[in-house]
């Protein structure tokens, strides 16, 4: 954020706009520091939006602190580590992907992080 409230309004909202979002539940724990990209050697994407492999291409999550994560690829989950704070995977395959964070809260694991999907192409 630039700290001028009119700039930052139009990053905010085209931001949204291009479905560049995540929900979380800060009552667990704060998502500050949340990532989730797909990047190959000349280009990256974020959620909201879609991918285009030019070679090797790699889906990254960062957690700001431990929890389950799991990668969704075309509504199914292809991974899941537990009390990480990062997840890795060969993009080697199309499809919708997603990541769901969830932190032991409360005697149980709870959803925390679940940012918008992206497409990953060719």
């Amino acid at each position: 954020m630039t700290k001028d409230a009119k700039t930052d309004e139009r990053m905010i909202l085209e931001a949204l706009r291009q479905g560049q979002s995540y929900i979380s539940f800060d009552y667990w724990n704060d998502a500050t520091g949340f990532s989730f990209t797909c990047y190959d050697e000349k280009s990256k994407a974020y959620p909201g939006g879609s991918f285009t492999r030019q070679g090797q291409a790699l889906l990254e999550a960062k957690l700001p602190g431990p929890g389950i994560v799991r990668l969704i690829r075309d509504g199914r989950v292809v991974k899941e580590d537990a009390k990480r704070t990062a997840l890795q995977w060969d993009a080697d395959l199309p499809g919708v992907y997603r990541v769901e964070a969830l932190q032991h809260a409360a005697g149980a694991w709870r959803p925390w992080i679940t940012p918008t999907p992206f497409g990953l192409n060719k």
